[in-house]
C-alpha cells in the first residue's frame, strides 16, 4: 500500500487506484478485475456513477454523482473514503472523453500512475 503522500497540492491515495477504459464492455471489465482482486484477498472498491451501481451487483461500490461533472467534483472524496475505510484497490470507471471527460480522464491517469485496465 502506498503512503498518503501530496504532490504540489494533489491528494494521492494509499489504495492502489486503477481505472477501466470507456467501452462498450467496460462494466464487465470492472467486475472481471475486481473478482480477480478479491480471489488475490485483496480488498477492492468501485466508483461509479449512480446509474451504473446496479451493473456490478454485490460488489463493493461508492457512487459519485449522476453526471461526470459529479464524478469531478466527488472523486477525491471517494478515494478518501476508500482510504478510511482500508480498502486495498479502487477500480474507477472510465469515462468518455469528450467535454469534462477529458480532464477527468487526465486525473485518473495522475491517480493511477497510468494503471488503465
Amino acid at each position: 500500500m502506498r503512503e498518503t503522500t501530496r504532490i504540489g497540492s494533489a491528494y494521492m491515495p494509499n489504495a492502489e487506484v486503477m481505472f477501466s477504459a470507456y467501452y462498450d464492455g467496460m462494466m464487465q471489465n470492472i467486475c472481471s478485475k475486481y473478482d480477480e482482486l478479491s480471489r488475490q484477498d485483496r480488498s477492492a472498491v468501485i466508483i461509479c456513477l449512480d446509474k451504473n451501481k446496479s451493473a456490478y451487483g454485490e460488489r463493493k461500490t461508492f457512487t459519485v454523482g449522476a453526471d461526470y461533472k459529479a464524478y469531478a467534483h466527488n472523486l477525491f472524496a471517494a478515494l478518501r473514503k476508500a482510504d478510511a475505510d482500508h480498502y486495498d484497490a479502487v477500480i474507477a470507471e472510465g469515462v468518455d472523453p469528450s467535454g469534462i471527460g477529458e480532464s477527468l480522464i487526465s486525473r485518473l491517469i495522475k491517480l493511477s500512475g497510468g494503471l488503465i485496465i
